[in-house]
């Protein structure tokens, strides 16, 4: 963990980031898998002040990017998983959300083989992967005090990507969108 101002919390690793923007209310940019989301459970426990997290943002449909909104579903069970119209189009497919299962079996997996993970999580209810909120262009999700993200459509890494942007704290969350950390240089 590690708080990057007074309104954004970094949590997960760094295979896995997670932020927890608001103070009162909150959303968690990023849902990532169920193995990264084990990992933010341990340190939403740890949190001695939490706020009610009202939104969970799914920026793109990728497995790495939507396999954890189950988990985090059954933490927040009051909150709204939100995404593109796209990317709710796309978790509609039976057959997608097998795939994504998959994928998310092998990382899960992984995790635990490599010390990642200490013990496996249940596993991924695909009935929860959904969204129950659209946005698109111009949309903000209210976070009460004045608090706001706006919303960008940024197809590019995939046509269903958004891009978020928190005015208080001038931060931008691009997801996939710029690229990412590659060890090879």
């Amino acid at each position: 963990m590690k708080r990057l101002s007074d309104n954004i919390l970094l949590l997960g690793n760094t295979n896995f980031n997670y932020y927890l923007a608001g103070q009162k209310e909150a959303v968690i940019i990023e849902c990532g898998m169920t193995a990264g989301v084990s990992l933010l459970a341990e340190q939403w426990a740890s949190l001695p002040q939490k706020p009610e997290v009202k939104y969970i943002l799914a920026m793109h449909s990728h497995f790495d990017h939507v396999c954890g909104i189950a988990m985090l579903k059954t933490l927040f069970p009051s909150a709204l998983a939100v995404g593109s119209a796209r990317t709710q189009k796309i978790l509609t497919s039976d057959k997608v959300k097998q795939a994504l299962k998959r994928a998310d079996d092998i990382v899960t997996a992984a995790y635990i083989k490599n010390g990642l993970l200490k013990e496996k999580p249940a596993d991924l209810n695909i009935e929860l992967l959904g969204i129950d909120l659209c946005v698109g262009d111009g949309d903000s999700l209210n976070l009460g005090n004045d608090l706001k993200i706006d919303i960008f459509e940024t197809p590019g890494h995939s046509p269903c990507s958004i891009s978020a942007y928190f005015e208080q704290d001038k931060a931008m969350f691009l997801s996939d969108a710029a690229g990412y950390r590659d060890d090879s240089g």
